[in-house]
C-alpha cells in the first residue's frame, strides 16, 4: 500500500524580514540555485544572506572534461576524467547549515588524490535555505490551504510530490496529523 504526499517548505515574510533593506534582492538570492568553483590552491567560497544557510545540491572535485582553470593543459586526445567521490560528504560536513564557509581547493581536503598529476577544481551547486521555515504535508487526495493575515506573505521554498524510496509512510495514521498551518509570528 503505497501513499503519495506533498510538502512545502515555506519563508514567511515578518517584521524582522521586513527590516532587510533589499527584501526582494533577499528573496532572488533565496531562490536562485548557486554555484561556484575554485582551482587546487586557491579558497572556494560560499555564502548566504542573513537570515538563511547553505544547502549543499551537489559537489565535485577532480578533473573534468570542463576546463575552469588556466593551468589546465589543452584537452588530451581521450576523455580524462577523475574525481574524489568523498566531494559531496566532505562539503556538506563543512558548509551544510552554515551561512559563510570558505575552503581551501587541495587534494589533502578529500583524502588520496583522484588524478595525480592533473589539473583539479573543486564545483559546488547550493542554495540558501531560510533559517525560519514551516514544513506542511497533505496526502493524496486532500487539499492544502496556506494563509497568512496582512502584511504577512507566503514564499514556498520548495514543493515535492511522492516520497523517496524507504521514507517512512507519512499518511498512514491520520492520528499522527500534524496541526492545520499557522503563519509564525514575531
Amino acid at each position: 500500500w503505497s501513499h503519495s504526499l506533498f510538502y512545502l517548505t515555506l519563508l514567511l515574510w515578518t517584521r524582522r524580514m521586513h527590516g532587510l533593506s533589499d527584501f526582494s534582492n533577499y528573496l532572488s538570492r533565496i531562490i536562485t540555485s548557486h554555484s561556484a568553483h575554485a582551482c587546487d590552491g586557491m579558497p572556494l567560497r560560499l555564502n548566504c544572506p542573513r537570515h538563511s544557510t547553505i544547502s549543499i545540491q551537489s559537489a565535485f572535485y577532480g578533473s573534468g572534461e570542463v576546463q575552469l582553470c588556466r593551468k589546465d593543459r589543452p584537452p588530451r586526445p581521450y576523455n580524462h576524467s577523475c574525481s574524489a567521490f568523498t566531494a559531496l560528504q566532505k562539503l556538506l560536513s563543512e558548509c551544510q547549515s552554515h551561512r559563510d564557509c570558505q575552503l581551501p581547493v587541495n587534494h589533502l581536503l578529500f583524502g588520496k588524490d583522484p588524478c595525480p598529476g592533473a589539473t583539479k577544481y573543486l564545483h559546488v551547486d547550493y542554495k540558501c535555505k531560510p533559517t525560519e521555515h514551516k514544513r506542511h504535508v497533505v496526502c493524496d487526495g486532500e487539499t492544502m490551504v496556506l494563509r497568512c493575515k496582512p502584511p504577512k506573505v507566503l514564499n514556498i521554498y520548495t514543493a515535492v510530490y511522492g516520497r523517496s524510496l524507504g521514507q517512512a509512510d507519512t499518511c498512514s495514521s491520520h492520528l499522527s496529523r500534524p496541526p492545520p498551518f499557522e503563519c509564525l509570528n514575531h
